[in-house]
């Protein structure tokens, strides 16, 4: 499954939480979304869930408009997507074995759920069959997560949306997880959103990064080129408060105080390059597949 958010903006009353923007992700592949608490990552997300409409452009999914589908067109689509949340204590309900959770999106899509479909997710995500008749509160932190990747998966989506699964896991859990959602996207071709503020463990799974700033897209492209050469000040600042992939390359100079800037870049209060405050720059093409909407690197 390929997507592609064209020209889409979201809007909350009068503010404006993401700004004009077009990214797209083809079927087999990771996009990372990146940025700080409040940019817009998970707004996005739900976007494309359509959980929400944009208040501007469109949710393109297989080539298919989704604000042109009526509600049950809309909700037999979403079989093909899958959200995973950020913390599986408060996606799985603390009550019910982890059989009954699996078997909920199972059942709610008319499909068959026999002990033997439950083993086998189950062994896909790498847990013991035994855990069927075990409770959240009973499993670590790695495992719920585990559960939760698999319940994403019973119903066969072709697209999960991943936001920020790993952010409550420690760092060696971390890896495992990562290296199973990479096992299973090889396995069965699955497009993946993963939204993160991370970029250390991002660069072992995405093809492709956006980076958001504010609502703004900053920079976007081949993962590779990203973190090869950084362009904007902001993805540079990003990795120089990453200790693994700084290695002391960037020096920004950042703004002890900032507020957003209307007219200009939305960056400009803490850049030093004073013309930004007046003109809003474009994104463009910087190199092949790289794409950079700064003045001070054009």
């Amino acid at each position: 499954m390929s997507f592609k958010l064209d020209t889409l903006a979201v809007d909350y009353g009068s503010f404006r939480a993401v700004h004009p923007l077009t990214i797209e992700v083809q079927k087999g592949e990771t996009l990372g979304l990146v940025g700080e608490s409040g940019c817009g990552k998970s707004s996005l997300l739900r976007t494309l869930a359509f959980l929400q409409k944009p208040s501007e452009g469109k949710v393109l999914v297989n080539e298919t408009d989704l604000s042109s589908l009526t509600s049950k067109e809309l909700r037999s689509f979403r079989k093909k997507m899958q959200v995973v949340f950020q913390d599986p204590d408060s996606s799985l309900h603390p009550k019910k074995k982890c059989k009954t959770l699996l078997k909920e999106a199972l059942t709610t899509h008319s499909l068959p759920c026999s002990q033997a479909i439950l083993e086998s997710l189950l062994d896909e995500v790498h847990l013991s069959p035994s855990i069927l008749e075990r409770y959240p509160f009973e499993l670590s932190g790695g495992q719920k997560q585990r559960i939760a990747i698999a319940r994403a998966l019973s119903i066969q989506p072709e697209l999960l949306l991943l936001d920020e699964p790993l952010s409550s896991l420690d760092m060696s859990i971390r890896m495992s997880i990562l290296e199973l959602l990479k096992e299973v996207q090889e396995k069965r071709q699955l497009t993946y959103l993963f939204v993160t503020h991370d970029l250390y463990t991002l660069r072992f799974i995405a093809h492709t990064i956006a980076v958001l700033y504010m609502g703004h897209l900053v920079e976007y492209g081949d993962a590779k080129a990203i973190y090869t050469k950084p362009l904007h000040p902001y993805t540079q600042l990003l990795f120089r408060s990453c200790p693994q992939l700084s290695k002391g390359a960037f020096s920004v100079p950042l703004a002890t105080e900032w507020k957003q800037n209307n007219t200009g870049c939305p960056f400009a209060a803490r850049c030093d390059k004073d013309s930004c405050t007046g003109e809003m720059p474009q994104l463009i093409e910087y190199e092949p597949n790289h794409f950079v909407s700064c003045l001070k690197t054009v």
